[in-house]
């Protein structure tokens, strides 16, 4: 039986991987190996489990040696530390992303050249000729991106920012002039080497020399808390686990400051069953974020997944539904983000308003708190029979919706005007995405990504607008508008009394 090519390629650089791997004194358990997942799953190379595996035990361990960062990389051979340290002071200054681009470009410059790179078969491990293997949603064309609509995504996929970042790259080279990159560098290319750092890298907790660490010391005594420095680096066969926001059973982690072994250990977080696939995590990304970053999409949705709730739609919604005019709304909701703003000043992780783009509901059901607030005070603002639209007014009814939803509270015109908003957000997306999961045999295509992607989100708005009610005790609109309205007058005539006691006075 004639054997597909594909297969043997696949076969050398994993076979030269794993004695890379040993050479490098990387440690791995006899417990697991690296596994073709092609014709299973799909998913290339993973690591799979040859024995049962207890919770918390190493799978590998990987020295900082095997590590490729910026303080770690081939560049430092050709272009060394003490002999171009201009050069080196240059790119240390460099943010994280732009360093680490540079040395792995670089890496791949070098790879295929005589004395090649320190890293060459761990690179051919990576997908980095083959267009197919990137999907990105900066590789996808206005067609395919057409598909993915009506999901916001297509407002994050940051062509602009990596242009930005592309040129700031070819600024720093040739400054440089680092000689191996100069005539290498094209758009195409630097996109693959970004995607490439976005899918595999992790930020490695630096390590700490004995003179470093004591200095460390001495400017941290009088802190209370320490903060962490990190690396951006490529960490081979860390990056070979595949991800899965439902099925992960592992976790990469780092030397303590006070004891660093120069070692990255991956560690069981759960028991492993013989058989199974050993999985790591990206983050608690939905769907259309793993789509953006990485370039797949779990076909039956992530863990985390969510959709968005756009503001303009908010604001088109109750325009129409109690004729307001437009301009009218606008500093309506000036004056609330301004009230918002000033009850969160003390707040060091609030830097926006309540006036988001979009507001994230969660397939759990759980829904932004800044939108059922907005909701909430615009009910609250446009039922309550008032002509008051001052300030003062707003900051009073602010304060009553504040401490109604603290108490887990909303009334029962939010809930109706929650389900209609949501309902507007579902009618944007096609009648497919009202269908249940399917199930992928071979490659998915773009399109397949965009129909999985349309579907998680939609999943995740009809499960919100399905049990808003469950998650808050109702009460009657009546309840709180005479609370506020009798309050309000309270205030009016003490205002009035006042008043009227300086006229006296006078």
């Amino acid at each position: 039986m004639p054997t597909n090519p594909d297969d043997d390629d696949f076969t050398t650089k994993t076979s030269l991987f794993t004695t890379w791997l040993s050479k490098n004194a990387i440690y791995i358990s006899p417990k697991i190996s690296i596994h073709d997942y092609r014709s299973t799953t799909n998913q290339g190379r993973g690591i799979i489990a040859l024995e049962d595996i207890p919770e918390n035990e190493p799978l590998f361990k990987i020295p900082r040696s095997a590590v490729l960062n910026i303080s770690n990389n081939s560049l430092m051979k050709e272009y060394p530390v003490d002999e171009y340290p201009e050069m080196w002071d240059r790119l240390m200054e460099l943010d994280q992303w732009t360093g680490l681009i540079i040395v792995l470009w670089y890496e791949f410059s070098i790879h295929d050249k005589e004395g090649g790179s320190k890293w060459g078969d761990y690179l051919n491990v990576l997908p980095f000729k083959d267009d197919k293997d990137f999907n990105q949603l900066v590789f996808w064309n206005e067609e395919e991106i057409k598909g993915l609509r009506p999901s916001y995504v297509v407002e994050r996929i940051g062509m602009e920012k990596n242009r930005e970042l592309f040129e700031d790259v070819c600024k720093v080279v040739k400054e440089l002039k680092i000689k191996e990159l100069v005539d290498e560098l094209s758009f195409e290319k630097f996109n693959k080497v970004a995607s490439l750092i976005m899918s595999y890298s992790f930020d490695v907790e630096k390590v700490f020399h004995k003179e470093e660490q004591q200095e460390e010391n001495d400017d941290e005594d009088d802190e209370e808390e320490e903060e962490v420095e990190y690396l951006k680096s490529m960490v081979p066969l860390a990056d070979t686990l595949n991800a899965n926001t439902h099925l992960n059973n592992a976790i990469l982690t780092y030397p303590q400051k006070d004891n660093p072994d120069n070692h990255l250990t991956m560690v069981s977080i759960k028991n492993i069953t013989k058989g199974d696939q050993i999985y790591n995590i990206y983050s608690n990304h939905s769907n259309s974020e793993l789509l953006r970053r990485y370039g797949y999409v779990e076909t039956t949705g992530s863990n985390y997944e969510t959709g968005e709730i756009p503001l303009n739609i908010i604001k088109s919604f109750f325009i129409e539904k109690y004729n307001l005019d437009k301009e009218k709304l606008d500093i309506v909701l000036g004056m609330i983000d301004d009230e918002y703003k000033a009850s969160n000043e003390e707040e060091e992780d609030i830097e926006d308003g309540i006036l988001l783009d979009t507001f994230d509901v969660f397939d759990t059901g759980d829904v932004s708190l800044e939108l059922v607030f907005l909701i909430q005070i615009l009910t609250i603002l446009n039922t309550s029979g008032s002509d008051d639209d001052s300030q003062t007014f707003i900051h009073r009814v602010f304060v009553k919706i504040y401490q109604l939803i603290e108490s887990g509270r909303v009334t029962s015109n939010f809930i109706d005007n929650f389900k209609d908003i949501l309902k507007l957000r579902l009618n944007e997306y096609p009648e497919s995405s009202k269908d249940d999961f399917k199930e992928y045999t071979g490659d998915m295509t773009r399109s397949d990504m965009a129909e999985v992607l349309l579907k998680s989100e939609y999943k995740a708005i009809k499960k919100c607008q399905d049990s808003i009610q469950d998650k808050y005790k109702v009460i009657p609109d009546d309840k709180l508008i005479k609370n506020i309205l009798k309050n309000d007058k309270k205030r009016q005539n003490d205002d009035k009394s006042t008043t009227s006691k300086k006229s006296k006075q006078k």
